[in-house]
């Protein structure tokens, strides 16, 4: 797979003069491991992971987070490997499962000894009762979905292609008639497709669609887990919602009907679970504005929107049935 559009941003976080643990957030499975240990592989020369869904046990190292010594200590025996300070990134992958982790940043970040970059689902890590809050030591960085450009990449579309594309756009040209019939096809293989690595590396090897689906209703079923560690409270509520998504867009009503999942159901008491899935990168509210016009922010009727699914080859998933 080809890099992400996020590697510049990866090396401006590692050249900034501002030092701080780096966030990597966005919806499961956009490809936040992969693309962290390929950079740690080309930007450093030691490198140590630690994923808290993978081994429970890992939460030990900072049962006592108070003591740098020990926090140090307990870090690099776990990890069995040797690493250097100011050449070492410690990756700490799925930190929703350890909330003494992210307490722990603050004094391994003043340590210095090591960079440190952090990744998960806010969808995991919003399953809590209050909100996901960034601390001050820490840079948020949120990873999407693969774009069209991307996924041309990865698809083997070559380079000279799309830097031609890129000079018609900024140049208001013409595109020739067979690479504009070429790159039609390829953006609607996207929109079934989508964004998902996995998806994306099985339709560039094997133009399979059913195996695509497959691991698209895969995703989605993640998806489906995470939300039952959501308190009881709005657990129902998001479910309903993350359900319902497809059979709205198909309505022709112009905003989400809370009705279609309960006639006692308002918008005060599902606010939160819209607010929750949105933040942790699942869904894409679209509001109503008042006019089309600068800024539009300003113009939005909170209440009145549709709800797409981030991923377009996700949501063609899920509009097939079967799927959630």
């Amino acid at each position: 797979m080809p890099e992400r559009k996020i590697w510049k941003e990866l090396l401006a976080w590692k050249s900034g003069k501002e030092r701080k643990a780096l966030f990597v957030t966005g919806a499961g499975k956009v490809g936040k491991t992969w693309t962290i240990r390929k950079f740690a592989a080309e930007q450093y020369g030691y490198f140590a992971e630690i994923n808290f869904k993978e081994d429970d046990s890992a939460a030990r190292i900072f049962q006592n987070p108070s003591d740098i010594r020990v926090l140090i200590a307990s870090l690099t025996a776990y990890v069995g490997t040797f690493l250097e300070p100011g050449n070492s990134l410690v990756f700490l992958d799925n930190v929703q499962e350890c909330p003494q982790a992210r307490m722990a940043i603050p004094l391994l970040v003043e340590d210095g000894r090591f960079d440190y970059i952090m990744a998960g689902s806010l969808l995991g890590v919003e399953a809590g009762e209050t909100e996901f809050q960034p601390l001050e030591c820490e840079k948020m960085l949120w990873m999407y979905p693969m774009d069209f450009e991307e996924f041309c990449r990865a698809a083997g579309v070559q380079e000279s292609i799309l830097s031609y594309l890129e000079y018609c756009f900024v140049n208001a040209c013409s595109v020739n008639d067979s690479i504009h019939k070429t790159m039609c096809r390829f953006f609607c293989s996207y929109l079934v497709t989508g964004g998902m690595p996995e998806a994306v590396k099985c339709f560039a090897e094997t133009y399979d669609t059913a195996s695509v689906i497959r691991i698209q209703r895969e995703i989605l079923e993640c998806y489906r887990q995470e939300i039952e560690r959501y308190p009881v409270r709005i657990r129902g509520k998001i479910r309903e919602i993350f359900g319902h998504i497809p059979a709205e867009l198909n309505k022709k009503s112009r905003r989400f009907r809370l009705a279609s999942i309960s006639k006692k159901a308002r918008m005060e008491r599902y606010g939160e679970s819209f607010s929750r899935l949105g933040g942790a990168g699942v869904t894409l509210p679209c509001y109503q504005v008042t006019e089309p016009k600068p800024p539009l922010g300003e113009r939005e009727k909170s209440n009145l929107f549709k709800l797409f699914l981030s991923d377009t080859g996700l949501l063609c998933a899920a509009s097939r049935g079967h799927a959630v």
